[in-house]
């Protein structure tokens, strides 16, 4: 075989495998996290903020950071505050614009675009980006989700939301486990500041 023909017929193969391995990839991304159920992780971002959330579908998730706690069941929402002892109650707003990694996981994650940004021996990097411009959900026009090569654990997920980018580091995630119904329900404590908004 000529060389040129050689080299040409190697460059081929060499594409094939490429598009293939990302095909792959992005339907491994599509089956694992496109269908959650549930998700539990810690998280910290860039500003020093750590906690862990716990969220099944449906609107139910529950949100520990520092002295902070949010929960929801689907139709409530308490935000507590145990600096102060104060806790706001609200109604579940479905359809409600703030981001939130609820949201990113049980809405973004199945409903975007997924492409393959880079790749590792460690990590693949997901580019996520709504389909049309007016599928755009809660104001994020991309986010950006790099996950573990070894077990495909999402090690970070990062959002560009009306211009402005957040980061959230993950570890421990867990995705599909059984969240007890009692997790997202909420009592405030005997003296505490109660604002009831609903």
């Amino acid at each position: 075989m000529a060389p040129r023909v050689l080299t040409f017929t190697v460059l081929m193969m060499l594409c094939v495998t490429h598009v293939y391995s990302q095909s792959s990839d992005i339907q491994r991304f599509r089956t694992t996290y496109g269908a959650l159920t549930s998700i539990s992780c810690a998280f910290s971002d860039a500003s020093g903020m750590k906690g862990m959330v716990k969220a099944s579908k449906g609107g139910r998730y529950s949100i520990t950071a520092g002295h902070m706690k949010i929960v929801c069941d689907g139709r409530t929402v308490w935000s507590s505050n145990a600096a102060d002892k104060t806790v706001v109650i609200s109604s579940y707003d479905a359809s409600s614009e703030d981001v939130s990694l609820e949201r990113v996981f049980f809405s973004i994650l199945g409903v975007y675009d997924v492409r393959v940004h880079s790749k590792t021996k460690a990590e693949i990097k997901f580019i996520l980006e709504p389909r049309q411009n007016g599928a755009v959900i809660a104001g994020v026009t991309r986010a950006t989700v790099d996950v573990n090569v070894s077990d495909f654990a999402i090690k970070s997920v990062t959002v560009t939301e009306n211009g402005q980018t957040t980061t959230w580091a993950l570890s421990n995630v867990r995705t599909n486990g059984k969240i007890p119904a009692s997790a997202f329900v909420y009592k405030p404590a005997k003296g505490w500041n109660v604002v009831d908004l609903r």
